[in-house]
């Protein structure tokens, strides 16, 4: 989205919005699932009910739960950018790339 949106409007996202939102995604979606392949978090739901009698597994899913609403609410700043850099009026000035080889 990054690379496409510069190349079809002829602006540049905002370089610190961007970043925030890469990281963010990134970091979170990393904690989410972190638990699941290294807190031997069991895969089958049948094994479920015996974590859940010893009340071991509450904690972990309160906090996946709050870590992945924060990835959610990380990713309105991709169209927060988006809009953004459309409103600003400058337009980019030609990076290096765009420029001819010699």
């Amino acid at each position: 989205m990054y690379f496409v949106f510069e190349r079809l409007t002829g602006r540049r996202l905002n370089r610190s919005l961007a970043y925030i939102h890469f990281w963010l995604t990134v970091a979170g979606s990393l904690i989410i699932f972190w638990p699941g392949h290294f807190g031997h978090q069991p895969r089958r739901y049948i094994y479920y009910s015996d974590i859940y009698a010893s009340g071991q597994i509450g904690a972990v899913e309160l906090f996946i739960g709050i870590v992945a609403l924060s990835v959610l609410l990380a990713q309105l700043l991709l169209p927060i950018n988006l809009i953004y850099s459309l409103g600003r009026r400058r337009p980019r000035v030609g990076a290096p790339r765009d420029r001819p080889r010699s």
